[in-house]
């Protein structure tokens, strides 16, 4: 749910930044009212656990609806990038989910070492977009050494 989440989210400020305000609420509601309805449809059939999987599916309604209305308004499409990036994430997350069912000593070493990568991945990117001389490029730039230094990259 949260990888769906993280992709959903600059969408609905795309309809915010269109001047969509109005349709930007009624599909926030919308998405509230399907959250609610299937938490209240899940609690006698799996307990507590519907919230979470009310979550999930919450947001495989809403991240749809808001790329197709960010679409029809603004003529938004992701890069292919984009798409591969949150392709990859998806498969991790999903990697991370099967495996902590099996063990989750493993579980737990592939999301760090997801997160590590995907931070610094998301770090450089960053500093290839700023100006070196300011305080998030020097970090940027002093992490490269590092990851240079222990042989993660050239």
């Amino acid at each position: 749910g949260d990888v769906l989440k993280i992709a959903s989210w600059p969408l609905g400020f795309v309809m915010l930044a269109a001047g969509a305000g109005r349709t930007f609420m009624l599909s926030e509601t919308f998405t509230i009212g399907l959250f609610v309805l299937l938490v209240w449809l899940g609690l006698p059939v799996i307990s507590i656990q519907a919230t979470g999987v009310g979550f999930a599916l919450m947001y495989v309604g809403y991240l749809p609806l808001v790329y197709w209305l960010a679409h029809r308004r603004t003529g938004f499409t992701w890069q292919a990038q984009v798409r591969r990036h949150l392709t990859l994430l998806f498969l991790a997350a999903l990697a991370i989910c099967l495996l902590a069912r099996w063990q989750e000593w493993v579980a737990v070493a592939l999301g760090l070492a997801a997160t590590l990568g995907f931070g610094v991945h998301g770090l450089r990117r960053l500093g290839g977009m700023l100006d070196d001389n300011g305080r998030l490029g020097r970090m940027v730039a002093a992490g490269n050494r590092l990851m240079t230094k222990m042989k993660v990259w050239g």
